[in-house]
Parts: structure tokens; C-alpha cells; sequence
């Protein structure tokens, strides 16, 4: 399962994520992260529940700010 969100940041161009569900992430320690370059949230079904019953936008950027980050940059 998968969906979206756009976000409008005030006098910058729109951001849509990516959000999915991703199976082998159910009863780890780590339930979801998000890739910032990418735009890409993987979640497990509990987070994406969570996530599917948040209604304000300001919810929804307050739970990615709970997420673990991944950075193509702090990689390389």
C-alpha cells in the first residue's frame, strides 16, 4: 500500500512524498524512516495506520519529524 502527501511550503516550490508501507519493517525495532533527497517514507503497517488517521497537515509534518532520516550525503 502506498499514497501520497504534497506539502506547500510558503514561497517555495511543492514537495510530495512518497508514502508506503513496506512488510519487512512489521515487529522490528526500527518501524519506518525517511529518505529526505528521495521524498520516500517507508513505514510499517502500525506507522501507516497511524499516519492514515492523521487529518491536520501540521499532524502529518509533526510525525516525519518522529522519523529516523536517511541522507544520501551522510553516506557518501
Amino acid at each position: 500500500m502506498q499514497t501520497t502527501l504534497t506539502m506547500y511550503p510558503r514561497f517555495e516550490p511543492s514537495i510530495t512524498i512518497l508514502i508506503r508501507y513496506v512488510p519487512e519493517l512489521d515487529n522490528r525495532e526500527c518501524e519506518g524512516w525517511w529518505e529526505v533527497e528521495n521524498n520516500y517514507v517507508a513505514l510499517s503497517w502500525r506507522l501507516y495506520q497511524d499516519f492514515s488517521r492523521l487529518e491536520k497537515q501540521s499532524e502529518k509534518k509533526g510525525f516525519f519529524q518522529k522519523l529516523k532520516k536517511i541522507s544520501k550525503t551522510a553516506l557518501d
